[in-house]
């Protein structure tokens, strides 16, 4: 079933001008693109949309007719579907964008004063996502860099 509404029509246009420009400078032939195209389109096309409502808006556009393009497109509502499934994740365990970000943070052992600076938030904001991990048992004393949180349960999106 063909979900996609014809209204919509495709992307703006400029939007695909200057993807078309950009995918032309690559150091790969445009054209080698073409069987890519038909199986990232179907996958595209069969991502869940439920609850992902950026998946579900790249979903309902229609599907450029050449094959670059398209594959550019399909991969844009997969990419845009995986990362709706990651913030329903994150609701769904009643994480905040902070909270997720310091616990990424530890895990992987990176610098918070780094991450918070690159994203924006400010000191008060990171202690309070780190209390608030603290006090849900989520993380033990202030983080550091080098020392990752304890690894809980982990459920994949």
């Amino acid at each position: 079933m063909d979900r996609r509404n014809p209204d919509r029509g495709y992307l703006d246009q400029p939007k695909l001008e200057v993807v078309d420009a950009a995918l032309h400078r690559m150091p790969t032939d445009v054209r080698d693109l073409t069987e890519a195209a038909p199986p990232a389109t179907t996958a595209a096309s069969l991502a869940p949309t439920g609850g992902r409502v950026l998946g579900a808006a790249n979903q309902a556009l229609l599907t450029p007719s050449e094959p670059h393009l398209a594959l550019w497109q399909a991969c844009s509502t997969l990419r845009e579907s995986r990362g709706d499934g990651h913030v329903a994740a994150l609701v769904a365990v009643d994480l905040s964008p902070c909270e997720a970000l310091v616990l990424f943070t530890a895990d992987k052992g990176l610098d918070p004063a780094f991450m918070r600076q690159m994203r924006g938030w400010s000191e008060e904001e990171w202690r309070d996502a780190e209390a608030s991990l603290t006090d849900r048992g989520l993380i033990s004393d202030v983080l550091t860099p080098g020392r990752p949180a304890p690894r809980g349960d982990r459920r994949s999106t």
